[in-house]
């Protein structure tokens, strides 16, 4: 029986790719493309412009320039600058179209959301999404996730799209509730980067109401056996939630998304315990 449908105002927004496929799925990056071939790709590109093991912030800043200089240079990284995009019939569209012509395998419809933070390293993202697998029995080459960095074409997202602070709250719902599953990612169980990001918290908190029971807890193989030492040491609680003080990279963002929580039932104390109970559960079940 799916959850009660989530309850924060409902507002336009053409940023954050939630187009379906002709199935009426949203369409997701495969774990095997992930873990496999992902930070070959990188590497290969870009060379000695990003470390070994670098942040996805890293990999944004290297081929799509910093804020304050977008796109220049701008770096086709896997031929996506040139492609054709299909919605305006301009150069530049997502990584997950030119993977599709790649291999049409690497692309498929999504059964989960994956709420992570462009801070984590590649092999943060690598070894949580191989854990998992391992531990859920899931064939990576057929589990397809929704991963913002692949969906959403960042031409129109980073260059030519500078939207409301309300803006995109609405379409990750729509993504959530679509997919109907979602994987919270955590680069370690204590002081994890994730619950500093008020983004982040909201997308844990719409997922807790729309699809409770399809939450999946992601981490690295370390950091997985350093919470199993925890739980069987520790009788405190793992999982502290402060939405107060999490942070977004835009702070009209982040203001706008804390009002929105604020307005929850019994307000930020509310949120904070039910996700705070969550991550509890998630981390018994590990």
């Amino acid at each position: 029986k799916r959850a009660r449908k989530c309850t924060t105002p409902k507002v336009s927004c053409s940023a954050v790719s939630c187009r379906p496929s002709q199935s009426g799925a949203l369409e997701g990056i495969s774990i095997q493309y992930l873990i496999e071939y992902f930070l070959p790709d990188v590497q290969q590109f870009c060379g000695s412009g990003v470390g070994p093991d670098p942040t996805f912030r890293e990999i944004e800043h290297f081929v799509w320039g910093t804020p304050e200089k977008r796109f220049h240079p701008s770096r086709d990284f896997l031929g996506h600058a040139t492609a054709i995009d299909s919605e305006d019939g301009r150069p530049g569209t997502s990584l997950m179209n030119v993977l599709r012509q790649r291999d049409a395998r690497f692309v498929g419809p999504a059964a989960y959301f994956l709420s992570w933070t462009w801070l984590y390293r590649v092999s943060d993202v690598v070894d949580g999404l191989r854990e998992l697998c391992r531990q859920q029995d899931w064939d990576p080459s057929t589990t397809y996730v929704w991963m913002c960095f692949f969906v959403n074409n960042q031409r129109v997202w980073l260059l030519e799209a500078e939207p409301e602070p309300m803006s995109r709250p609405e379409r990750i719902q729509e993504c959530i509730d679509n997919v109907g599953g979602f994987i919270v990612l955590l680069d370690r169980h204590e002081g994890s980067t994730y619950f500093s990001r008020i983004w982040l918290i909201f997308e844990l908190f719409v997922a807790l109401q729309l699809c409770p029971r399809r939450v999946h807890l992601a981490l690295p193989k370390q950091a997985h056996l350093a919470l199993q030492d925890a739980l069987r040491t520790k009788s405190r609680r793992l999982a502290a939630i402060d939405a107060d003080h999490a942070k977004a990279a835009n702070p009209a963002e982040e203001r706008a998304l804390k009002e929105m929580l604020s307005r929850t039932a019994g307000g930020m104390e509310a949120v904070n315990r039910q996700l705070g109970d969550l991550c509890a559960q998630l981390f018994a079940q590990q």
